[in-house]
């Protein structure tokens, strides 16, 4: 997987266009397991994972998260890219969201359908491996904690999938980003140099940083597999 190009994407022959099981109605999503007890008791435990992921704080917007990107949506996102990020993505990569060869995460307010926050992953299904290609929260959302929040469903919804392990790059100025990476382990893995073609030396080397997702987590996820398979 060649991971240094400019665009900061990689595109994968075995990315697919995968539906997640969960319904998305939440942060965390189980619904589709129904109120078994030993269901209740795999959730409980699941969740203790990340639970010191996120703010103990009341949310201050309730989030719906949603695998759906549409026109409308899209366009949104392509106007927020130019706001947030200092690379320009090429239209590729914006015609593989909208044709699902990418797998995203969307967060729009539960109260108007505002988009919130997004996130694009490269899924290789062969080495059980996802590549975060882009993440971001809205301008006006950021500095509440909603990074946290959308990182936490995106692993969840990856360690659901089977996923084993995640990478990503993101530019070493990026102090608050890689603090947020760090905090739910990532770990750097690659240095690489002149990644990024600015005309400032110093905004070139990016980090390549990698988790690997929880055996714990991957072994309750089997096991609600299994349970799911019984009802």
């Amino acid at each position: 997987m060649d991971l240094k190009n400019e665009a900061n994407i990689s595109v994968c022959e075995d990315n697919l266009n995968i539906s997640s099981s969960s319904n998305y109605s939440d942060l965390y999503s189980f619904s589709q397991f129904g109120s078994n007890s030993q269901v209740e008791l795999l959730k409980s435990d699941y969740l203790c994972l990340y639970k010191n992921y996120l703010t103990k704080e009341p949310p201050p917007f309730q989030i719906n998260f949603t695998p759906n990107v549409n026109l409308k949506i899209l366009t949104l996102i392509k106007n927020h890219f130019q706001i947030i990020f200092k690379i320009v993505y090429p239209e590729e990569f914006f015609q593989n969201i909208i044709e699902k060869k990418y797998y995203s995460i969307i967060g729009l307010s539960k109260v108007n359908g505002e988009l919130i926050c997004f996130s694009h992953i490269g899924i290789h299904k062969k080495q059980k491996k996802a590549t975060i290609l882009a993440m971001g929260v809205v301008k006006e959302f950021q500095n509440k904690k909603i990074g946290s929040r959308l990182l936490a469903k995106v692993l969840e919804e990856l360690t659901i999938l089977g996923v084993e392990e995640v990478n990503l790059i993101v530019q070493e100025s990026n102090v608050c980003a890689i603090k947020l990476y760090n905090n739910f382990e990532f770990v750097l893995d690659t240095i690489i140099d002149d990644y990024y073609k600015f005309s400032n030396a110093s905004e070139n080397r990016a980090y390549l940083m990698t988790k690997k997702l929880s055996l714990k987590a991957k072994l309750i996820r089997d096991s609600l597999k299994k349970i799911n398979h019984c009802f």
